[in-house]
This record gives structure tokens, sequence and C-alpha cells, in this order.
């Protein structure tokens, strides 16, 4: 039996996820907010001058560079973000994986896909598994990309292994077994997504378990599953926001960015 496409399986599943599940609450200055007498633009202009300033002052710390790129981040300034977070890279020894988590999501953007990976596999290399999945879960979306599926797995399993209360990653894992006609793994991870409380791709999960020949029990089928369910998955979420890095920008999710590395 052919497999749904990855695209309507995993398309906006998949960075929703790194993504659901990737935030961290970090202590911030006001760099979020400007006055509403000023445009966005203005602010951000006023932003970058205050912490170009700062550099001067403190030329060797890695954060201002790192709140430059963000702020350039936010304007869409891609290569702007790059170089900034380069920077920061370089003054702290290649060894923040934040800084190389946020690189990858500014290389993704650009669509250099090589680099993104590089930078994902660094965040990996210096993040302790015990405490965050989102590194893992965007190396594994690029592979996904990449059409390396036993290596999207792999990556998958282990933010199972480190979130194992998030639903979210059993319904990537069920896509991808979907994707190499496992019917029985797609079939068990897509039935582990329902049985733990997911709802944000319940239906879709409902779908694929009927598409593979399922019978799915109705108390399943909607998206208000029984309360207790429920209250457990909200409680996973909110202990992985705690647990895990910021999200990739909604833009990725864009199907046409999954179109070129899945339609065959």
């Amino acid at each position: 039996m052919k497999p749904l496409s990855f695209l309507r399986a995993i398309a906006v599943a998949c960075v929703v996820a790194i993504i659901g599940s990737a935030c961290v609450t970090t202590e911030r200055s006001d760099s979020s907010f400007y006055l509403p007498e000023e445009s966005p633009r203005s602010w951000a202009d006023n932003r970058i001058e205050d912490l170009r300033a700062k550099t001067k002052e403190r030329p060797r710390d890695p954060e201002i560079h790192y709140e430059i790129a963000e702020v350039h981040f936010q304007q869409g300034e891609f290569r702007d973000a790059a170089a900034s977070l380069e920077r920061a890279i370089s003054l702290e020894e290649d060894t923040n994986p934040r800084y190389h988590y946020h690189l990858g999501r500014v290389y993704l953007n650009l669509r250099e896909r090589d680099k993104a990976r590089k930078h994902f596999e660094l965040a990996v290399k210096y993040t302790r598994d015990t405490r965050y999945s989102g590194p893992r879960a965007a190396l594994a979306y690029v592979f996904a990309l990449e059409k390396r599926l036993d290596e999207a797995l792999e990556q998958f399993q282990r933010c199972i292994e480190i979130e194992p209360s998030n639903p979210e990653f059993y319904y990537f894992v069920g896509a991808l077994y979907d994707l190499k006609r496992d019917d029985e793994n797609a079939i068990r991870y897509f039935r582990e997504y329902l049985d733990r409380g997911g709802r944000k791709y319940r239906s879709r999960a409902v779908s694929l378990l009927e598409h593979l020949g399922v019978e799915v029990a109705p108390e399943l089928r909607r998206n208000d599953a029984p309360r207790g369910e429920l209250e457990e998955s909200a409680a996973a979420t909110r202990e992985a926001e705690l647990r895990s890095p910021d999200d990739l920008p909604d833009g990725i999710a864009d199907p046409s960015f999954l179109e070129e590395a899945t339609d065959e």
C-alpha cells in the first residue's frame, strides 16, 4: 500500500513540534517591544544601534551579537542575522548550542540546507540529551527534507527518549514509517499518538490509520478526547516548553518548502 505523501503527513506538523515542544524561558530585555509611535523598522534600527554601541563597551560579549541577530531575524534580514550569530559563536569558542540552533534556523530560511544541518548537528553535540529535544527535532526535520528517513527516524526516536510524554513525536515517527511503507510500525506509532491524547494532529492520524486499514474507535476519532488524556497531554506540552529551545519560524512549515524534497 502506497503511503500518503510526507507533505500531507508531516509538513505542517514537523516544524510546529520543534515547535510546540521547543521553547525555553530566558530573561530578556525589552528588545521584543517598541513604543507605539515607532514603526517596527525605526525600532529595529534604534535597537541595533544601541546594541552595536554595547559591543564597543563589551567587545567579547557574545550575547550582544546574539541579540543583534535576533533583531535582524525579526526583520527578515537573514544574512545579517547569520553574520551576527557567526560572530557570537566565534566568541563563545564554538560550544554554545543555542547559537548553533538559531543559526541553523537562519540558514533554513536562506534555503542553505547543508549549513543548517551542520549547525543543528553542532547544537545536538553541545546539548545535554536529558534536557532539550529541539535541536534533535530540527535535525530530524532537515534529514526528512533530504529524504534521509532512517537518520530522521533516529533523531525523532531520541526525542521520544528525552520527552516520552510528548505525543507529537510519536506522530512524526509514525509518518516516517508510513513513508518507508512499514505499515506495522506506522500503525503502532499513530495509535500511540492517539492513546497519549495527542490533539494537534488527531484528525490526520485517524486519516492515516484508516488509510492503512485500521478501524479507529469513536472515542479516539474526536478532538475532544477523554479529559484525563488531554490534561496529561497539556501537562506534557507545558513541561516541554520549559525544557526545549525556541521554536522554528512558521514560514519553514510552508508546504511549498517541503514539496521540493518530497515530491517524486
